[in-house]
């Protein structure tokens, strides 16, 4: 059977990568958690017994020139870079040694994973990705990247040529979106605690190191895998659009820190400056439409103080996003995933950075100089066959029916099922009865 070796694993995706890891156990798998920081290493060793740290070593040249590029990306310094092209030389060291069959990488595009995947595909190894889905209750699949790094952006409108839609299978997937069921949900692994003295070790070595921010993270970090909501007062709002006032058009605005909206965009704008633009660019269409704001940004309070000069303009709560993007004229973004939701619902996307919806037909992509022309287009044009073809390719192979947060029994036989794909004929047991598509309302027809 096959050697998989988990990449970097989140702490906050502990319930599912520890229900994948006793599922491939469990069908002969060798499973290794590979740690890039000391955190993680520290956490997953309380959980799982032996996790692999592989130390800094001497860069070569090839190590270090890919370093650099990947350094530029995330737009590290000097002292960073130099401390990436030893930690990339020991990775391709200890996977040179220790060969896997597939490394398994999950949402995080840290410049760490970066150079490790580079290291895997030198020394022969497949690679697989994963992370938060275009749809609730879902997760991407792909063989490169996620997001703007997925294989699949690489394709045009002519690849999905001979993709047959499968309206039944996105009517349930809008209707599970819609209403938001709870999920069936497999009994969450217990967290072990890791012990102080270790904890303290991190603290101590991350402060010499001067990470202040990671040392405090050590101490506490742990507590991202138990799943507590955040305490963050939701803004009030309309929970949903009034009828008999016309359109409304949304604009779906992200966090800083999401990695889609840092790596995925060139030069994005901030959250008022969209807001702004967009306003301007619905006003140009149509005086009377409404401008609802989507956000979870922790700011959102004082960035609605700050726009509360625009007339039509009106904040809503996240909790309500999913009938905002399904009701509304049109929807404007930099790449948010939920934009994924509207492409669904019909709704036409205009976007300023890449994403997996961005194809040709399905979305509309622009600058900000060129948002009015490029809401105007959008509007003018509906390409449904397209946009349905490209829908059922990507939830029926390019994602995973299984909640990260909430992992099911059929999701785990879709990611089980996903990674022995890729082993080669390595697999002997039988293929698992993985069914793609929402539990409900597939479960009732």
């Amino acid at each position: 059977m096959g050697h998989i070796v988990f990449a970097s694993p989140p702490i906050e995706r502990f319930p599912l990568l520890m229900r994948l890891r006793r599922e491939l156990l469990r069908r002969n798998h060798r499973v290794t958690l590979l740690a890039t920081d000391p955190i993680g290493a520290t956490f997953w060793r309380h959980q799982v017994g032996e996790v692999v740290a592989p130390a800094s070593a001497a860069p070569d040249a090839a190590a270090g020139a890919h370093a650099a590029i990947v350094a530029a990306r995330h737009g590290l310094g000097a002292r960073q870079l130099a401390r990436l092209r030893r930690q990339s030389a020991g990775l391709h060291r200890w996977l040179t040694v220790e060969p896997p069959d597939l490394v398994l990488f999950h949402d995080r595009r840290s410049p760490a994973n970066a150079c490790l995947q580079q290291a895997a595909i030198d020394v022969g190894a497949r690679v697989l990705w994963s992370g938060d889905g275009l749809l609730p209750g879902t997760l991407q699949i792909d063989d490169v990247g996620v997001d703007g790094d997925a294989s699949c952006r690489r394709w045009t409108a002519a690849d999905f040529r001979v993709v047959t839609p499968e309206r039944a299978l996105l009517d349930a997937c809008v209707a599970h979106a819609l209403a938001a069921p709870a999920p069936f949900e497999l009994p969450p692994p217990e967290v072990v605690v890791p012990a102080m003295p270790a904890r303290l070790r991190d603290f101590a070595a991350l402060l010499a190191g001067g990470e202040p921010r990671l040392a405090i993270d050590s101490l506490r970090g742990w507590r991202r895998a138990q799943r507590v909501p955040t305490a963050e007062p939701e803004l009030a709002g309309p929970a949903a659009p009034a009828a008999g006032h016309g359109p409304s058009f949304v604009v779906l605005l992200q966090r800083d820190d999401d990695p889609a909206l840092r790596l995925d965009a060139d030069a994005p704008p901030t959250a008022e400056a969209l807001v702004r633009r967009a306003a301007a660019a619905v006003r140009g269409i149509d005086v009377g439409a409404r401008i609802a704001v989507v956000t979870d940004r922790p700011d959102r309070a004082a960035l609605r103080r700050r726009c509360a000069d625009l007339a039509g303009v009106t904040f809503v709560p996240f909790a309500a996003a999913r009938v905002w993007l399904a009701t509304a004229a049109g929807v404007v973004t930099v790449n948010h995933r939920l934009a994924g939701l509207a492409t669904a619902c019909g709704t036409p996307v205009v976007h300023l950075g890449r994403g997996l919806f961005d194809v040709a037909g399905v979305s509309t992509p622009t600058t900000v100089e060129a948002l009015p022309q490029g809401l105007e287009r959008a509007l003018r044009r509906d390409h449904r066959a397209l946009r349905r073809r490209v829908l059922t390719w990507l939830l029926r192979h390019g994602h995973v029916w299984c909640d990260a947060d909430h992992p099911n029994h059929n999701g785990m036989l879709g990611l089980v099922q996903a990674v022995e794909r890729r082993l080669a004929g390595q697999v002997t047991t039988r293929p698992l009865p993985y069914r793609a598509g929402p539990t409900w309302p597939l479960a009732t027809s």
